[in-house]
């Protein structure tokens, strides 16, 4: 007993072999992506008791049925699926020209003898076969493959009336499709099992009307049937699909196939119509249609909304917004960035986004730093200098941000920039100005200490020596020597006005930087101080200066206050000795830790005074501090703050070196930068 499947087939019946057979390893590819045409042809085939073969596709890949297995003793599991050249190899030269007129021709091919066209023992001997070839076509004028109907005979002479009848039965036992024969006039002539199950119109209600019924009225007022006859008149076969009414005025989805039927002298003696219904097809295109139209539409409104996007990210001219990949080369370029770092697209879309940064950032991989801190983080920010195209720079301030595909991996980065040089600028100057009121503040305060101490101390003995005169008026020698003491007192007072006065206008000095030969600066100061010089019997030595970038009278100041200090505080005859060199900063003692600038040019005032002690090193730099008695050592205590400022003023600082009794050192460190020349 054999063995049945789910489906109804037996396992050793050609319809399960066809329904399990690897069809994707052959040109036709998997059953399920076949055309509804070839599926159809395909079923009546293996449902049908007649003899039937089917070569599909281009290959003529070979499909049939039990009874012409049976029939021609074909060995199943060895034919199905196989190409018709390889099995039949001996006779493919004869039977190649015959299906090569089916299929370029489009019409049915009739042989009285199968043994004529598969040759002599694929047969049993005492039989006689006649064959039909007629086309199977999937859209008008397309043609998908071949369909081959046997008629067995059992004498010979009666081969055509049998295969006339058993023709007849098959189209009659078919039900998936309503198969109908028309006179020329389109009157039905005969009506299957298939028109009565799809069309609801029995053969008795159906034959001898026009088939003209089977159409909606709108059709049949556009002539529609009348047109598919003369088409099938002209070309032989019309092809059409459209809605179709049925007996009870419901409608489906027909594809029709008519086909014009010649006589022997090739006048058309009728049409055979072939209807399938295809409504479940049509509602699914037609679902997946409206699917797709508002797939369309949403993918419209997206690329639409896309464009709009990418078109507000390329106009923005205020922000640079690129897009990198993962190792962070420049993909796209906005007006923004064209804008702010002066290269076009053309010259940067491919190249790596380190180039916005100078030299000292690249040297350090500070890009690839914020690429890796912003893999980790998914975003990094930052702000400092980067370089334009031209070579200028602006400070920028940076948002990186980490793209991401729909996996986690990374797919690259947007960057924003910003040009926030105007702010940087201002908040610079904010800085500076903070700094300097710092400044002036301090200043103020020993101003403050001065008018309570230093001013106030001659006040206050011009207040006793007035007294003493009143009490003495008449002691002539007393009133001399008292006067003398206020007239030293006013003095002594004015020297700390004019001192006072003197370091302030080093805030308001507006004179420019000019270059300027400190050599002459020298010159004019032991000019000035040529009386004081002889008395003290000093000597000043010094090598060749040089020229630097400055304000000539500051300079000059400088100068003047450094040896007038180094010739006042001194017991012995004055050695003041003048050097220079250039020097880098990390070899500065006791160098400040804001220092920024590479190399110094460091100007050496070496004296053999009488020194200090090296604590008040700091001490000594502001105003008004002494070290010294003023009955010992004229002077007001300024001069050495008044340098400071001079010395803050063109960058630089200076610095203090001493000892009690061996002399002292004083350093002045201007920035290279101002070097205009080298005499060395």
């Amino acid at each position: 007993m054999r063995d049945v499947t789910e489906s109804g087939l037996m396992q050793n019946d050609i319809g399960y072999l066809v329904e399990h057979f690897a069809w994707e390893n052959t040109a036709l590819g998997r059953r399920q992506f076949w055309s509804e045409t070839l599926n159809s042809v395909v079923n009546t085939c293996l449902h049908s008791k007649s003899p039937l073969l089917v070569l599909c596709g281009a290959d003529m890949v070979i499909i049939y049925n039990d009874a012409f297995a049976r029939l021609t003793g074909k060995q199943i599991p060895f034919t199905i699926g196989a190409k018709a050249r390889d099995v039949w190899t001996d006779r493919w030269n004869d039977i190649s020209p015959v299906l090569l007129k089916v299929l370029q021709h489009g019409k049915t091919v009739e042989m009285p003898d199968l043994n004529e066209f598969l040759g002599p023992g694929n047969s049993p001997a005492q039989t006689r076969f006649g064959i039909s070839l007629s086309p199977i076509f999937y859209q008008p004028l397309k043609i998908e493959g071949i369909l081959l109907s046997v008629i067995e005979n059992s004498v010979p002479q009666m081969a055509h009336s049998d295969s006339q009848d058993l023709f007849h039965r098959m189209i009659d036992e078919v039900q998936d499709y309503a198969i109908i024969l028309m006179d020329k006039d389109g009157i039905i002539k005969n009506w299957n099992k298939g028109a009565e199950k799809l069309k609801l119109y029995k053969a008795s209600e159906a034959v001898g009307k026009h088939f003209s019924i089977l159409y909606l009225p709108e059709d049949r007022k556009n002539l529609l049937p009348e047109k598919l006859m003369n088409e099938a008149v002209r070309n032989g076969r019309a092809i059409h699909e459209g809605w179709r009414i049925r007996k009870d005025g419901t409608t489906f989805w027909g594809s029709i196939s008519l086909t014009a039927l010649h006589d022997q002298k090739n006048n058309i003696i009728g049409f055979s119509k072939v209807t399938g219904d295809l409504t479940d097809r049509k509602k699914t295109e037609d679902q997946l249609f409206k699917f797709t139209e508002t797939l369309q539409q949403r993918n419209e409104a997206l690329r639409r909304s896309e464009e709009q996007y990418h078109k507000m990210i390329e106009e923005v001219q205020d922000y640079a917004i690129i897009l990198l990949n993962e190792k962070g080369d420049i993909q796209n370029w906005n007006t923004g960035a064209e804008k702010i770092k002066g290269y076009t697209a053309k010259e940067i879309v491919g190249k790596n986004f380190r180039i916005f940064y100078p030299e000292d950032d690249r040297k350090k991989n500070f890009p690839e730093k914020l690429l890796e801190y912003a893999r980790k983080n998914g975003r990094a920010t930052h702000e400092g200098w980067r370089v334009r195209n031209d070579g200028t720079e602006f400070w920028g301030s940076i948002v990186i941000t980490t793209l991401h595909e729909t996996n986690g991996s990374i797919l690259g980065f947007s960057k924003v920039t910003r040009d926030l040089t105007e702010r940087k600028l201002a908040e610079d100057k904010m800085h500076e100005y903070m700094k300097e009121l710092e400044s002036q503040n301090s200043e103020l305060e020993q101003f403050a200490y001065v008018a309570s101490h230093d001013l106030q101390e001659p006040l206050r003995k011009i207040r006793t020596f007035t007294e003493v005169i009143e009490k003495n008026s008449d002691n002539e020698v007393t009133v001399k020597r008292y006067f003398d003491k206020i007239k030293a007192s006013a003095q002594r007072m004015t020297e700390l006005i004019q001192s006072v006065l003197n370091y302030s206008r080093l805030s308001k000095d507006m004179d420019k930087p000019v270059n300027t030969d400190l050599n002459l600066v020298l010159a004019n100061v032991t000019s000035d101080l040529e009386l004081l010089i002889q008395e003290k019997k000093a000597v000043i030595t010094s090598v060749i200066l040089p020229c630097i970038k400055g304000v000539p009278l500051q300079l000059n100041q400088l100068f003047s206050n450094l040896i007038t200090n180094a010739l006042k505080f001194s017991d012995k005859e004055p050695r003041i000795n003048i050097s220079f060199r250039i020097i880098p900063y990390d070899q500065i003692e006791g160098a400040s830790e804001g220092i920024t600038t590479i190399n110094y040019l460091e100007l050496s005032f070496l004296d053999n005074g009488i020194g200090f002690d090296q604590q008040y090193e700091k001490l000594i730099f502001t105003m008004f501090q002494r070290l010294n008695e003023k009955q010992k050592f004229a002077g007001t205590g300024i001069g050495l703050a008044v340098c400071k400022k001079i010395v803050d003023f063109h960058g630089g600082f200076i610095s203090a070196k001493s000892e009690v009794s061996k002399g002292s050192t004083f350093k002045v460190y201007f920035p290279a930068d101002l070097l205009v020349y080298d005499p060395l």
